[in-house]
């Protein structure tokens, strides 16, 4: 058996083979973070707008669309519409939905037609919230490892795909827009059922305790200064004060993507998570507090920091809703639904009140915009001290041991004494029985990645087995033969 055969399911070899062998789901979630970069976040839709007071307005209600749109969900959510979510042809046609809203949203932006724009953005938000769901049921069935590069790796080619598209010309890239949402589902319904996650992976209560209270208050905090800073920008630049402009601040995106990418493919999925809460938060908060010293004319920059943080933390929520869908078996709709109304109903507040902040600078109480950024940076010191800490994220997916520990133990010692394993190849097939990858037993046992990817080598062909899922099985075959037998 070949050797990247062997290491198909360690850290490094499952990270290589998602490029490989699932790379049309990392396209089909970058097109639609694409998509939602050119519409919350850019110019490209609104390019055509013949008064700004239509693009100031477009946002908002896109926004607003969303947020609805999440809401709804949330509150009908059932088993019946979650078993809708998994079907192939609800996703192609919510695809289409999307691209058809858009065309109407940029037709609508064209002629200056407000309530156009509202019912377009209504029908862009229900078919988005739809998709992100379904994709959300993908990736909790899959590990940890995949979801990682899923999401950076998509939102790496969304930061990338803004600025291309920023390069054509106006009517060729509001086609690209339109189409995305029709690729992205075309990709997404083409995608393979992934193997379950092992039990050991769904030991987790998310109800338990205070904790998910917490996490929608820090993402309360967080959406709202975010919000507030998206708003001060595009409200400047309505008001025909130089800020910088929307490239800078999405330069930003592009910065939390490569870095978002970087983390991701270097460190364990429980270190990635407490980086992308410190730096994200670190970086939302230096971009709220260069807002209140830098000139206005520089205020993409800070708008920059701010979107840098905000995406990492996006990311963050992402990855720990998936892992709490998987982990806890409930329904997607319960736990991101929740979680996105939650963010874009922050958001519109924190846009909305930049924009009667900045109006009222414009008219002579300059203290408002500098009351309300000082508001945001403090805000967010709480959160981060107070509210929902990296530690208490941690807690709140930590894996605990099965109730079968024991007998997996035992299995795992009549397989290592079977095949000749040694003693440290032994230990490290017990981690590998319950899921963990190289990095994780590496830091464990204070081990070198090469000296963990030898003893796991030597375990699968030993076993004559091609990867750690057919590991998996064959210790839990075992386990309950021998329960059997008692």
């Amino acid at each position: 058996m070949k050797e990247s055969a062997l290491l198909a399911c360690d850290s490094g070899g499952e990270k290589s083979r998602t490029f490989a062998n699932r790379a049309w789901e990392v396209l089909g979630f970058g097109t639609h973070y694409t998509w939602l970069f050119c519409v919350v976040f850019g110019t490209v839709i609104y390019s055509g707008a013949p008064s700004p007071t239509i693009s100031a307005w477009s946002r908002p209600l896109f926004m607003a669309g969303l947020a609805i749109a999440y809401t709804f969900m949330f509150l009908i959510r059932s088993t019946r519409f979650a078993d809708i979510a998994r079907n192939r042809n609800a996703i192609m046609v919510a695809g289409g939905m999307e691209s058809l809203a858009t065309i109407l949203l940029v037709a609508a932006i064209a002629y200056s037609s407000i309530p156009i724009i509202a019912i377009a953005a209504c029908l862009a938000g229900m078919s988005n919230a739809f998709i992100m769901i379904a994709g959300n049921i993908v990736w909790s069935r899959i590990r940890s490892e995949r979801v990682m590069i899923h999401l950076t790796a998509g939102a790496l080619m969304a930061g990338a795909l803004y600025f291309l598209l920023n390069a054509l010309h106006p009517l060729a890239a509001c086609t690209i827009v339109c189409a995305l949402p029709l690729m992205g589902t075309i990709i997404l319904a083409g995608t393979r059922n992934a193997k379950q996650r092992p039990p050991s992976f769904r030991r987790v209560d998310p109800t338990s305790g205070k904790a998910p209270t917490r996490l929608l208050l820090f993402m309360i905090c967080v959406s709202f200064a975010w919000g507030a800073a998206l708003g001060a920008l595009y409200a400047w630049d309505f008001a025909g004060q130089a800020t910088g402009g929307a490239a800078c601040m999405m330069l930003g995106a592009l910065a939390a993507s490569i870095l978002a990418f970087t983390i991701a493919v270097r460190v364990t999925p429980t270190h990635m998570l407490k980086r992308f809460s410190q730096a994200g938060t670190f970086a939302l908060v230096a971009g709220i507090v260069l807002a209140l010293i830098v000139p206005r004319e520089y205020y993409a920059v800070a708008c920059a920091f701010a979107t840098l943080g905000f995406v990492l933390l996006d990311l963050f929520l992402w990855y720990l809703n998936a892992d709490l869908v998987s982990r806890s078996g409930r329904s997607p709709l319960d736990v991101l639904a929740r979680a996105c109304a939650t963010e874009w109903l922050a958001a519109l507040a924190g846009y909305l009140a930049a924009g009667y902040t900045v109006q009222a600078s414009e008219q002579g109480i300059q203290a408002a915009t500098i009351i309300l950024f000082a508001f945001c940076a403090l805000l967010l010191a709480f959160a981060q001290s107070f509210v929902f800490t990296s530690i208490e994220a941690l807690q709140l997916i930590d894996v605990q041991e099965p109730d079968h520990h024991d007998s997996l133990e035992d299995a795992c010692s009549s397989l290592a004494e079977e095949h000749s394993l040694s003693a440290r190849e032994s230990e490290v097939m017990l981690y590998l029985a319950y899921g963990r990858s190289v990095p994780y037993i590496q830091d464990k046992l204070t081990l070198s990645q090469s000296t963990v990817k030898t003893h796991v080598r030597n375990i699968y062909r030993k076993l004559g087995v091609d990867g750690k899922q057919s590991l998996i099985d064959l210790v839990e075959d075992v386990s309950e033969q021998r329960a059997n037998r008692k």
